[in-house]
């Protein structure tokens, strides 16, 4: 896999160490990550 995109979710994973993992274990070397998360927890 040339690019793993992970878009406003990641902040649901219960184990985000083990998801980051995974997305290297499936991503071909010197391939690319994109992980874009906007989470506020509170309301402005």
């Amino acid at each position: 896999m040339d690019l793993l995109v992970c878009t406003d979710s990641f902040h649901h994973y219960p184990n985000p160490q083990k998801a980051i993992n995974e997305f290297y274990r499936v991503l071909e070397k010197n391939r690319y990550l994109l992980l874009a998360d906007f989470w506020k927890p509170f309301p402005i």
